[in-house]
């Protein structure tokens, strides 16, 4: 316990610092759903205030530190984007779009949104743009002579995921937002220098002093870019227009999450406490209890012996370990009541109930996350192609009059394939009700790499090598899958091959 003696201060500072022990003593003796910072006295390390930024950097934390919400992080970015690319009714127009994927490494910006998304259910995004020029590429298997065409367009040169711990967004009651960047000192001296900054940032913040948000967060004005909406963007989990967060969906796990980590040092503090165990020596029994001379001689073979392996005495002589029970430790069941539920509300499933009270199988769960999933990705595409997409389109109407649209492949994400999905698939390529393409990715193959692939066969003759054929086909149908057109010849010589 510390003592603060103020009575030397001046007297106008006196109640200034009275008040600020008063409110810290406070701050770290209220309940922790009511707290607004972490407590000296009671450190919990998912048990926030109602304050959005302490939400964000739990959540955070929570991503970095628990194996379940990290793992989970991994497994569905790699479950959704498998591989993405643009289509459109003008193939030029499509391939301009693929290069330019390329050329911003799409598939990498992708994944880092949907961390942002996962983490903090927000992402905001910034772009620079720069001139362009792109030339249609001739398709596979293609033999015509590649298109005179050239684009000389506005594309966007860079995309960068904003720090959303440092964006303070406003939104007044009809819905109409503006983003604010917490700079630091060096951010106030360069953004009008700096190249990418003065590209994002529209100038200063004109915010009055007393707006609810300034004072409610404790934000300096003064420390405040205001960003271009034409090259700044959030992105954000469903929420209404007049919401100013959207609910961080991981703050439903931190009760759980918390459990856990109570859990783990209630263990650790056993195992600590089991390493340190005492040794209890009794000497004596009820018949010849030991003699008084006989416990000094103990009390000093044990000061001096006590590192030694081997202590040397009479059938009277007992030892006894003294260490905390271990019978609870590492409980694997407690550990999976708790990563069940965690892993439940993550992957936005419903809890499986253990008494057979729901009839949920392995087959409704992996439906119920594999449409969650889609739908998340959905929403990504649709935000990109609002944003950076049309910008394309509405900067360079001259030269591009279709708006692509962004494609994940494969296009279902499929947990536990039904064979009837298969086969329904095969019969409706079968009839021509679905593309090449549209089969091969759900495969989740490319069909411009089939086709390239299926070139190169043809051209060095592997096929030929293999004479890959289809057991209780037509000669005909044989002949055809191989790339050779069927002559009356043809098919008679590999009749008689057959007999």
């Amino acid at each position: 316990m510390a003592t603060i003696d103020v009575s030397r201060l001046p007297a106008e500072f006196q109640r200034e610092a009275a008040a600020a022990v008063t409110g810290w003593v406070q701050q770290n003796t209220t309940p922790f759903y009511n707290r607004s910072g972490k407590s000296a006295f009671d450190r919990r390390a998912y048990e926030v205030s109602s304050n959005h930024y302490e939400k964000m950097d739990t959540a955070r934390r929570a991503v970095a530190q628990d194996d379940i919400v990290s793992g989970l992080a991994e497994v569905t970015e790699g479950l959704m984007f498998q591989g993405i690319k643009f289509e459109s009714l003008d193939p030029n127009v499509t391939d301009v779009f693929n290069q330019l994927a390329g050329d911003l490494n799409l598939d990498d910006f992708i994944r880092k949104v949907y961390r942002e998304l996962y983490t903090y259910s927000q992402v905001v995004v910034a772009m620079s743009w720069s001139r362009a020029t792109y030339r249609p590429r001739k398709p596979a298997g293609v033999s015509s002579r590649r298109t005179r065409k050239v684009f000389d367009i506005e594309v966007p040169s860079r995309l960068a995921v904003l720090d959303s711990a440092k964006i303070l967004p406003v939104v007044n009651s009809l819905g109409v937002e503006r983003l604010f960047w917490r700079a630091s000192r060096s951010d106030l001296d360069s953004w009008r220098t700096d190249p990418w900054m003065s590209e994002i940032v529209l100038g200063p913040c004109t915010l009055p002093a007393t707006h609810k948000y300034l004072d409610k967060y404790g934000v300096d004005p003064a420390f405040l870019l205001e960003l271009n909406p034409v090259n700044v963007w959030r992105h954000t989990n469903t929420k209404p227009d007049y919401a100013q967060w959207a609910d961080i969906r991981m703050e439903s796990v931190f009760p759980l999450l918390d459990l856990k980590q109570q859990l783990m040092a209630a263990d650790r503090a056993a195992l600590v406490g089991n390493a340190r165990y005492m040794v209890l020596m009794r000497l004596g029994t009820d018949t010849l209890p030991a003699q008084s001379s006989e416990l000094a001689q103990l009390k000093e073979k044990a000061e001096t012996v006590a590192t030694l392996p081997v202590v040397v005495g009479d059938h009277r002589l007992t030892l006894d370990i003294v260490s905390p029970s271990m019978d609870l430790t590492l409980d694997a069941k407690r550990y999976d009541t708790l990563d069940r539920r965690i892993l439940a509300r993550m992957l936005g499933s419903l809890t499986s109930s253990s008494t057979g009270q729901r009839n949920e199988s392995t087959l409704t769960v992996a439906k119920m996350v594999g449409r969650t999933l889609e739908s998340k990705r959905h929403m990504i595409k649709r935000a990109f192609e609002a944003h950076v997409v049309s910008e394309i389109v509405r900067r360079n109407a001259d030269q591009v009059d279709v708006r692509p649209s962004l494609t994940y492949y494969p296009s279902r994400i499929e947990l536990d394939t039904e064979a009837a999905i298969i086969t329904a698939m095969e019969g409706a390529r079968i009839r021509g009700d679905l593309s090449r393409e549209t089969f091969l990715e759900f495969l989740g193959q490319s069909q411009d790499n089939e086709a390239m692939r299926r070139i190169m066969e043809a051209d060095t003759g592997l096929d030929d090598v293999f004479n890959t054929v289809t057991p209780y086909d037509s000669p005909e149908n044989n002949l055809m899958s191989r790339g050779i057109t069927p002559t009356s010849n043809s098919v008679t010589s590999d009749s008689e091959e057959d007999q």
